[in-house]
């Protein structure tokens, strides 16, 4: 990186009492240093910055950005990506070469000349520009590799990728259940907050719940998969637990008092398996004080 930075004009006199050459004014806001081109414009110099990625600005001063001059960014061994704005219009003599560590140079369309060893030593950098622009011939004639910005990028589908749950399965609680989610494509673990978005439906009541992964940034398409909401049997109530309140409702519900919802009492209620009657409301009562009973309860079923 060049180590010039000047506010006036430098004049080389010779002694021979004549002028015979003199330096163009260069200009620096501390951070890039410029020269004027005769329209008064900004022609990039050299840049102090020690930044991975730089954008190059549109105004410096206050006077617009038209070039990136000769050497600009020569042996820059900081910069990885840099990009120019819509204003540059030239990019001189050894702007970027020298920088094996370059990675990517955004162009902009109507940047029209670009000196031939501009990226000369600097095989790892890929342009970024625009159709039928000069940047893409020359990236061509060069055999750089380049990027049409105005051409959509494809994207990966993910409708093939294996979507796991870290729970299949959940009791019901009358709560909504959200299993964390890992999607992986090609044996590359996706990143849920930049490749996809995670959607739950049916996820509150009993019966199957469904996980759609849709993908976002570079991926497109869907993935689903599913887990299970069980009821409990004897969980009358769906709170997830087998009570007192649930023999309760049985009670309640075989002598025709209203009850909260009936068809759940009716379904999990039954845990003898033939038919809701007081036997249920029993056993689940045994159940509670840690008797015997014939038949499961608190076991997880998957009907509603």
């Amino acid at each position: 990186m060049k180590k010039i930075i000047s506010l006036t004009a430098v004049f080389v006199i010779f002694l021979s009492g004549t002028i015979t050459a003199f330096a163009a004014t260069l200009f620096s806001d501390g951070i890039y240093t410029f020269e004027k081109n005769s329209f008064g414009n900004a022609v990039i110099t050299d840049c102090f910055l020690t930044t991975e990625d730089i954008d190059v600005p549109t105004f410096v001063l206050s006077t617009p950005v038209v070039g990136v001059g000769d050497y600009a960014f020569f042996s820059n061994s900081y910069i990885r990506r840099v990009t120019m704005p819509d204003t540059v219009i030239s990019i001189g003599e050894f702007a970027f070469a020298d920088n094996p560590d370059l990675q990517s140079v955004t162009i902009p369309r109507w940047c029209d000349t670009i000196a031939n060893n501009a990226f000369w030593n600097s095989p790892n950098v890929t342009i970024s520009c625009y159709t039928d622009s000069a940047a893409q011939t020359y990236a061509e004639e060069h055999e750089i590799p380049y990027i049409l910005l105005d051409v959509p990028v494809p994207k990966t589908d993910i409708s093939t990728a294996l979507v796991t749950l870290d729970e299949k399965a959940f009791r019901y609680d009358g709560t909504e259940h959200f299993p964390a989610v890992t999607a992986t494509l090609d044996d590359v673990i996706l990143d849920p907050e930049t490749d996809y978005t995670i959607a739950y439906t049916d996820n509150q009541t009993a019966g199957t719940a469904t996980v759609t992964v849709t993908g976002a940034g570079e991926y497109e398409g869907e993935a689903t998969v599913h887990f299970a909401i069980c009821n409990v049997l004897g969980d009358t109530d769906g709170n997830g637990e087998v009570e007192i309140v649930d023999a309760t409702l049985i009670q309640r519900r075989l002598i025709f008092m209203a009850v909260p919802d009936p068809d759940r009492v009716d379904l999990v209620g039954d845990v003898s398996a033939d038919g809701l009657d007081i036997t249920d409301a029993t056993f689940i009562q045994r159940f509670l004080v840690g008797m015997e009973v014939p038949h499961p309860i608190n076991e997880m079923i998957t009907e509603e």
